[in-house]
């Protein structure tokens, strides 16, 4: 039945397409019919499913075909909406209005086009622990300069996790606000809040967990963390970028808000199939990756991998309630359109990290014997205490990982040590420092053709500039021409460029995705 409801779906003209209601009863809940909609029907999703009076199941979608043909690049962060007397944000968080009637299926009234001043922002706002705050923080978020509506998504409040919990946004503003304004003035609000410029979700991948952000409409890229990292680590970046693409973070497994199960083998090979499986599920086009240290390793072998992924044909990697749909689409998905790589790692750990360093193959001894001692469970915990505390993130942080010491504040401490507390973190601490190290970039990047951006904190201690990974891309470049491969340094840059300075690494990024794109259609079209 929901099949066939879903089918129904799509027999509406290609212009604005809408469903208002239909009457399932109590047959399906709303949890259960979204991912239906959103697999079987070309819909962003079921922007909003909810349950009325005599058991009628009223939806609301905006069709995808309506976004690319209106060519809305600015999308949930930035496009002009229809407005409507119900509008949602949907499964994979682009804001889908359309109005919910109380007319028969496939009626609806005529939507009114609101003022082009406007845009939409999606936030999860970290810090909300009670319904009772609810009312409170929007009305403090109205009142914020150039806010003109504020929503707030069911489930309203999650309980636990960041800063006690969150509720995820939708804030209407004036379209000169930028996003990282936007954000900068809810935190001015209170202390205790932080706000992340995305909405956030959860995918089933092998029958585990995986956290990921989305905010943004337009081209796909897909933003891959390092170490210790999250989606929330690419905060600062994915403001600059959301107002011009379509932006996912994942939560590699083992880190951030994705499950972190014993007796997995982590490293790069694990974390590529999860990227190449992601690009299969969630994006209709080649994407671009954007890593950054360990994730730019792991974007490389995503990439010198890419296709060889296994089917999901046996139901693994799928979102839960869906299925028939994803083998028959994988022919048009999963592709690398390009790659952003920051201050690329030469391997997860020092096994790795030998090859490259003669100071690291010196000390070879007394690493094997940490590695020894990390295999006893109390030395282990010992040593996993002392590293995750955060008085030592935030020594690391400034005097290693970072130039711009303001960017160290306690929002980005709690974004990086909230899931050491997670359980089974320290097994992933004990297994990414003593596993395999994965392929080296001299070896994957002859695998790898696809255009590549490099961009390169010059004030690195871990992944230094004058290193022979950062060497390895420069020969590459004069090899391969810098239209295919772009070498950047970043003059008082440290290891994390998207997040130390990512008014800078934006500044390089997005000039490159247009040019990328544009040479892409140039292709196409002869």
């Amino acid at each position: 039945m929901a099949t066939a409801f879903a089918a129904s779906f799509a027999t509406v003209p290609a212009s604005v397409h809408f469903l208002t209601q239909h009457k399932l009863g109590s047959r399906f809940s709303s949890s259960q019919l979204a991912p239906i909609l959103r697999r079987h029907v070309d819909y962003d999703s079921a922007a909003r499913v909810s349950r009325r009076s005599g058991g009628a199941l009223v939806c609301t979608a905006l069709s995808k075909r309506h976004h690319h043909y209106k060519k809305q690049r600015e999308g949930v962060d930035g496009a002009p909406r229809l407005a409507a007397e119900s509008a949602g944000v949907g499964e994979e968080g682009r804001p889908d209005e359309a109005l919910a009637s109380g007319g028969a299926v496939g009626t609806a009234r005529a939507a009114r086009v609101v003022t082009q001043t406007t845009k939409l922002v999606n936030l999860t706002v970290h810090g909300v622990t009670d319904e009772s705050d609810l009312p409170w923080l929007e009305d403090q978020l109205l009142q914020l300069q150039g806010v003109t509506s504020v929503q707030t998504l069911p489930p309203t409040l999650r309980t636990g996790g960041l800063r006690g919990g969150r509720v995820g946004v939708v804030v209407e503003t004036e379209r000169r606000v930028a996003v990282r304004e936007l954000v900068t003035a809810v935190h001015g609000v209170e202390e205790r809040l932080l706000a992340l410029p995305f909405r956030s979700h959860s995918w089933m991948w092998r029958g585990h967990r995986i956290h990921y952000a989305v905010a943004g409409c337009g081209k796909p890229v897909i933003l891959v963390h390092g170490f210790g990292g999250s989606a929330g680590h690419f905060r600062n970046l994915i403001a600059h970028l959301a107002d011009h693409h379509k932006v996912y973070a994942v939560d590699l497994l083992g880190f951030g808000d994705s499950d972190k199960p014993g007796g997995v083998e982590y490293g790069p090979e694990l974390w590529a199939d999860i990227i190449n499986d992601f690009m299969l599920e969630f994006t209709d086009e080649p994407a671009v990756l954007i890593g950054n240290s360990i994730g730019s390793l792991t974007s490389l072998t995503a990439a010198a991998s890419s296709g060889a992924s296994r089917s999901l044909s046996d139901g693994e990697g799928q979102s839960e309630g869906e299925g028939e749909l994803s083998v028959v689409r994988r022919a048009e998905k999963g592709k690398i359109r390009g790659l952003v790589l920051l201050n690329v790692a030469g391997a997860m750990n020092r096994k790795g990290l030998m090859r490259d360093d003669a100071v690291l193959t010196a000390l070879s001894p007394m690493f094997v014997a940490i590695e020894y001692l990390l295999q006893k469970p109390k030395v282990a915990s010992f040593l996993f205490e002392r590293f995750r505390s955060k008085a030592n993130v935030r020594k690391i942080l400034s005097e290693q990982v970072y130039r711009d010491g303001s960017q160290v504040c306690d929002r980005l401490v709690d974004i990086l040590y909230e899931p050491s507390t997670h359980e089974g973190a320290l097994d992933v601490f004990v297994k990414v420092f003593t596993g395999d190290p994965g392929r080296h970039p001299e070896d994957l990047v002859e695998m790898v053709d696809v255009p590549m951006l490099v961009l390169w904190g010059d004030k690195d201690p871990w992944t230094p500039i004058d290193g022979k990974v950062a060497q390895l891309f420069k020969r590459l470049e004069e090899r391969r021409g810098n239209d295919k491969v772009a070498v950047v340094p970043l003059p008082d840059v440290g290891h994390c460029p998207h997040d130390d300075r990512p008014e800078i690494a934006a500044s390089h990024i997005l000039p490159w995705l247009d040019k990328l794109h544009a040479d892409s259609s140039d292709a196409a079209g002869k």
